[in-house]
């Protein structure tokens, strides 16, 4: 009887004994679900050194293999069990390292298995699972294409409108240096969806031009649209003319909108950068200057936001305009760390005639949290308080030292209140 209970036993305890020898082996190879081939406790190891590897459809990865317990270290290369892999799965040069180049197009299920075998014993390999996303999207004005284009780096769309309609949640449309524009068949006014972003690599030239002798006038670009974000571009009108774009950059009853790194040496007929009806939406990093000594219009304008987390504009450079920021209506924006000297006024808050409906934005020290920072040193009355509402504006930089009302800031005499707290 004992005889039999120890047989039961060893029985059944064998196979579990090895599968837990099998997990241990997995466990150093490229992920949980890579089989790492058979039992490697002597002779050739074969080890993919990365870890788990997410590509963008025609991204390129470069993979490596360590051998050892043998006396060559050369491999060769699978996709999916095929040799070098093919066009639908992705191809994978021979050599150690070796690069991997995802496909053109999904395949499905969206992940292959890369595989490295040992030469010198073709039973002992590795494998690595790359999961295949599509989360940027390409475009490039100088040799993408929109009709044979897939929209992966080295098959570009032409056109930023093409990239953004090909995009879904959460991708990014990445711009190459170039022009974009009207004459090269983009359509304005460019909108950019939810959760996506729009990003240029390298915001001198990344450029996105409206051509004033083909386009209506309008705005050029706009975020209506929640986790959204616009970053890196110049913005420009080639003509030199009267302004031409309405607005150039328009955010619009969104939320958590960002637009960011954004250039503009040129005017528009009513502001560069308008923020209104927006929640928690950031302009920040901004270029808009004008240096040709003719005040025109407004850098910034934000008006009504949608609750008490309104806008934040940081770290911009604001100057040649007649108003730098202009605050129109209920809003309480914060604003800090900005240059806004080289304006007529560097900042203006409207309006008297209405006075249930008067900004409130905080310039520092106020009740948003403003640091301050904000540069009012060159301007006509760098701070024009046209509201009945106590402005706070402290740790900022002024023309006088300490400022003077009438010069550095503007109370309108005719109203109780409206103060402007400096200190």
């Amino acid at each position: 009887m004992i005889r039999k209970i120890r047989y039961f036993d060893m029985k059944y305890l064998f196979p579990a004994v090895m599968a837990l020898i099998t997990f241990a082996l997995c466990l150093g190879g490229c992920s949980d679900d890579s089989p790492s081939g058979p039992d490697e406790s002597d002779g050739v190891k074969v080890s993919i050194s990365a870890g788990s590897v997410s590509l963008g459809i025609t991204e390129s990865y470069q993979f490596s293999a360590v051998v050892t317990g043998g006396t060559s270290n050369t491999v060769e290369w699978y996709v999916d069990s095929i040799s070098g892999g093919s066009p639908e799965l992705g191809t994978i040069t021979q050599g150690n390292p070796a690069t991997y180049t995802a496909p053109d197009t999904l395949p499905y299920p969206a992940s292959v298995q890369v595989m490295a075998v040992s030469q010198a014993d073709s039973t002992r390999s590795d494998m690595c699972t790359v999961n295949l996303t599509f989360h940027t999207i390409y475009v490039n004005s100088s040799v993408g294409d929109d009709s044979v284009g897939v929209g992966g780096k080295n098959k570009p769309f032409r056109t930023i409108t093409r990239g953004l309609q090909a995009a879904s949640a959460g991708m990014k449309v990445l711009a190459a240096p170039g022009v974009y524009s009207d004459a090269l068949d983009e359509d304005f006014t460019i909108e950019i969806p939810d959760s996506v972003t729009l990003e240029g690599e390298d915001w001198e030239t990344s450029i996105i031009r409206m051509d004033a002798e083909s386009v209506d006038k309008r705005t050029a670009v706009r975020l209506n649209c929640t986790d959204c974000a616009f970053r890196k571009f110049t913005l420009e009108e080639p003509d030199g003319g009267a302004p031409y774009w309405s607005i150039a950059v328009e955010v619009s009853t969104s939320t958590r909108a960002r637009v960011d790194s954004i250039r503009c040496l040129e005017r528009a007929a009513y502001s560069v950068i308008r923020v209104q009806f927006d929640t928690e939406s950031i302009v920040e990093n901004c270029y808009l200057v004008v240096s040709d000594g003719n005040y025109f219009e407004r850098g910034v304008e934000v008006i009504f936001n949608q609750d008490g987390n309104g806008t934040i504009l940081r770290g911009n450079t604001i100057s040649g305009f007649i108003s730098g920021i202009f605050f129109n209506y209920m809003q309480n924006t914060l604003v800090e760390n900005n240059t806004l000297s080289g304006n007529n006024d560097a900042a203006k808050l409207c309006c008297l005639n209405d006075e249930n409906s008067q900004p409130n934005p905080d310039f520092g020290g106020g009740a948003r949290g403003s640091l301050g920072g904000n540069d009012f040193s060159d301007c006509f009355t760098c701070l024009q308080n046209s509201t009945e509402n106590i402005i706070y504006a402290k740790f900022n930089i002024w023309k006088n030292d300490p400022p003077v009302e009438g010069d550095d800031f503007h109370n309108p005499d005719s109203l109780d209140g409206g103060a402007v707290i400096y200190e």
